[in-house]
């Protein structure tokens, strides 16, 4: 497995972790009004990772009524328009998985507020947005760093990678992801363990 594979995959943990830490504090007022409108259970909600023949079909189990009302949930000032800082976050409420670095990419080639239109043309891009990945394409991401082959990566080094490498975590989102994970006596995780752990919450 090549270095720039191994980064992506330890990018993909990053980001999956930081989805579900949006998650868990639920985002922001909207994505919480956004979480009411998903749940009334008037349609199918759409699902957290999706994989880009699924992503299509998922996508058009919402009314275009419902994405307006996503999308006005977003709409702090009332003007029919989102701003770009705001795009990821109603993505991921929305179910999607982009990147920071594919929401970097889209605000900078969107104006600076995103009216429905142009909201819709991001929904309904060619190829969607990555899925998070496989517990086993993680698993062999975290096989790069495991020098004796037995499993285990050292928390020293672990903590290095998330937040060094790639889209970095900050030391309190660490500190979040470690929460609950179990470090043996010598300092080191049982990566299989803490990816698995990780993709259940």
């Amino acid at each position: 497995m090549s270095d720039r594979l191994v980064s992506a995959v330890l990018l993909e943990i990053l980001i999956e972790r930081r989805i579900r830490i949006f998650q868990r504090v639920d985002l922001r007022i909207g994505t919480l009004a956004v979480s009411q409108i998903l749940g009334a259970g008037h349609h199918r909600p759409l699902p957290t990772t999706t994989t880009s023949s699924s992503w299509k079909q998922t996508l058009f189990t919402m009314s275009d009524a419902e994405y307006k009302e996503a999308f006005a949930l977003f709409d702090k000032k009332g003007t029919g328009t989102i701003s770009r800082e705001s795009l990821g976050d109603l993505l991921r409420a929305l179910g999607q998985n982009p990147t920071q670095a594919e929401v970097a990419d889209l605000a900078n080639s969107s104006p600076k507020d995103i009216d429905y239109s142009s909201f819709l043309n991001i929904l309904n891009r060619p190829n969607g947005f990555k899925p998070a990945g496989t517990p086993e394409e993680f698993i062999r991401g975290f096989q790069v760093f495991d020098k004796d082959g037995n499993g285990f990566i050292g928390a020293g080094e672990l903590r290095y990678v998330l937040t060094s490498l790639g889209e970095k975590l900050s030391d309190d989102e660490m500190d979040e992801l470690l929460k609950g994970v179990q470090v043996h006596p010598d300092g080191n995780i049982h990566y299989e363990s803490f990816v698995r752990q990780i993709l259940s919450q």
